[in-house]
């Protein structure tokens, strides 16, 4: 980054290559791969524990067309993935995002496989909350 001078003169108590504020699951699998890039990286959290509105949900995540579902030979595909979304999310999220979350998040899902302790099960069964929208279960 080029340094412009916001900040200059200002004493730190702790620099970092990469800092996370949110402790939850975005903002942990952020530190984990700034950390597994060698990058020296904090997380700072306001609440007295991890895990943010991921804990709350239960840690549920929907990440489609993942090495867990194929394996268990649900017809999972990206075309389905995007099916789903234009017909529960449509417009309301910008479509290089969508395109991003369906294309990454499997990738996301096997890096944590490889490189953590994290375990992922497949709940068969478990619907997704719309299975009667386009591209649904």
């Amino acid at each position: 980054m080029a340094d412009n001078g916001a900040g200059a003169g200002i004493r730190w108590d702790k620099e970092v290559d990469w800092l996370v504020v949110g402790g939850g699951g975005a903002g942990m699998v952020s530190a984990l791969t700034a950390n597994h890039l060698g990058l020296d990286t904090l997380v700072i959290e306001k609440a007295p524990y991890m895990g943010g509105s991921t804990a709350r949900s239960g840690g549920v995540v929907w990440i489609p067309n993942n090495y867990l579902v194929r394996e268990g030979g649900l017809p999972d595909s990206e075309e389905r993935a995007r099916s789903y979304m234009a017909s529960t999310v449509g417009n309301r999220v910008p479509s290089e995002v969508q395109e991003s979350f369906v294309k990454y998040g499997p990738q996301m899902i096997e890096f944590l496989r490889d490189h953590t302790e994290t375990r992922f099960v497949w709940s068969k069964g478990y619907s997704d909350y719309y299975p009667e929208a386009t591209g649904g279960f």
